[in-house]
């Protein structure tokens, strides 16, 4: 049980949410809303990269408690679209081949601070969970996953940032 009025909520309907607390939980995640004007449906799930899942469903509800929602959770549209909100969070495998190189890499995820799984591997790569895998022996250097590293902790800053 959380002490009275240490958190802001949300509250729609009979529903309260605690958004700060949610964010914190799911930085690690990709995670969506969506709604469903024929149905009346809020849809929020996320998506870590081995499949969607749903984490609740809003029935009887408006465009604008999807969107008090979306807002208070601190998402943004997907492109034009009036009815889904996201938020993309970073998160890397490291193929690890024990290299010096993979050391560097590894620490520079951990000094960001960007979730990230270490697989072993018999060659150094990187993959970024969105654009690919990026390996050395395709003439991606560890320069250039460093600075692919660093990029993203950078665009991520300002959500990862907020309480």
């Amino acid at each position: 049980m959380r002490p009275i009025g240490t958190l802001t909520s949300s509250t729609v309907g009979n529903f309260t949410i605690e958004p700060g607390m949610l964010r914190r939980v799911l930085k690690t995640s990709n995670y969506f809303l969506d709604y469903d004007s024929k149905e009346r449906m809020i849809t929020f799930w996320t998506d870590d990269g081995s499949g969607g899942k749903v984490i609740f469903e809003l029935t009887n509800a408006s465009h604008e408690n999807a969107e008090k929602i979306a807002i208070a959770l601190g998402m943004k549209r997907e492109g034009s679209n009036q009815v889904s909100w996201c938020i993309s969070n970073p998160h890397f495998v490291l193929h690890h081949d024990g290299s010096d190189d993979a050391k560097a890499l590894r620490a520079e995820l951990l000094e960001l601070d960007i979730p990230h799984d270490v697989v072993k591997s018999e060659e150094l790569a990187l993959e970024d969970g969105c654009t690919g895998i990026y390996k050395r022996s395709n003439s991606f250097n560890q320069a250039y996953m460093l600075d692919m590293i660093r990029k993203c902790a950078e665009r991520f800053k300002a959500f990862h940032a907020t309480p």
